[in-house]
């Protein structure tokens, strides 16, 4: 296994509406008009109407670089959280909303995980050592506690593993990715790959490994950035189960119960939606999207179906 930046193309309409009865009041919040930048997933803070997000550059020279950026929402003033020509990704706020953990090589050719305060002073606090491609972390509700995904050396596929910030404790529990702990501390979602359909499928097991539970099954569509809503009942993906207007697969915003019932698809431009990821107050999901021809994050109120 190897982290790298590919290349994929992706289909974008130039119409911007979305259609679908599922949502409401569909917004784009970013103002990216650059068709080379490629804006990442959103991240909402725990505590305040601010988001993140990368931007990705690509040089003339073919180089790249990523930054993690900061903006409230309702206005298109940008911060910068990061500075300089490395790998800066998959920003995660810590409950309280101080401070962000990322996956950087900055000091190493191999991504490990960092902190840095959300804003104020405050330098970088490098938190994993190993030689390993450590990143998507997520902080636990008890701030004391980081999962994240992780490529160790020699590993044939990712890995879940777990920080204990009191005593820097690392421990790998099941293989699989992009972990998120439940609001209520106790359980943890993740992705993995089905080693026959390569179909990725949406799991679900307690905060030390146990009771893995696979919530999703299918041969013929992934599902992919699965996240709770900040009540713990309902869980928010994208997947490319659905069809566009000329019968194509295409990447939407989906929804479904904790338990994995009552799948509903929320968006259904034929552009790619993805990065689905919800506001503190459970009322709103933003996510990213290259409708309207560039990458931007976008906003809707979804309409839930009665549990």
């Amino acid at each position: 296994m190897k982290l790298a930046l590919t290349r994929k193309p992706t289909l974008a309409y130039l119409e911007v509406i979305e259609r679908s009865p599922n949502v409401a009041a569909v917004t784009r919040v970013t103002d990216n008009q650059d068709k080379d930048i490629n804006i990442g997933p959103p991240i909402l803070s725990p505590t305040d109407d601010v988001l993140l997000f990368t931007a990705i550059v690509e040089e003339d020279n073919g180089a790249w670089y990523s930054n993690i950026q900061e903006q409230r929402v309702g206005s298109f003033g940008i911060t910068r959280l990061t500075y300089g020509k490395w790998h800066d990704a998959f920003p995660a706020y810590t409950p309280d909303g101080t401070n962000v953990v990322f996956s950087s090589n900055r000091t190493s050719s191999n991504p490990t995980l960092w902190q840095v305060k959300s804003d104020g002073p405050g330098g970088l606090t490098k938190l994993t050592y190993t030689q390993a491609e450590d990143y998507s972390p997520f902080v636990a509700p008890d701030n004391r506690t980081i999962v994240f995904a992780s490529n160790p050396p020699g590993a044939e596929e990712p890995q879940i593993w777990m920080l204990s910030r009191d005593n820097n404790l690392l421990t790998q529990l099941r293989e699989g990715e992009t972990p998120r702990v439940s609001p209520d501390g106790k359980r943890l979602l993740f992705v993995r790959q089905d080693k026959l359909s390569k179909r990725h499928q949406l799991w679900v097991m307690s905060i030390d490994g146990a009771s893995e539970t696979q919530l999703t099954q299918n041969t013929d569509y992934d599902i992919i950035d699965a996240r709770w809503s900040p009540d713990g009942k309902w869980i928010v993906y994208a997947s490319d189960e659905g069809f566009d207007s000329h019968n194509n697969r295409n990447d939407d915003i989906w929804l479904m119960t904790a338990n994995g019932s009552q799948r509903t698809q929320l968006t259904t431009n034929g552009s790619r939606d993805d990065s689905p990821c919800w506001d503190h107050e459970g009322k709103t999901i933003y996510f990213r999207s290259n409708r309207g021809g560039a990458w931007n994050i976008w906003r809707f109120q979804p309409i839930l179906p009665a549990e």
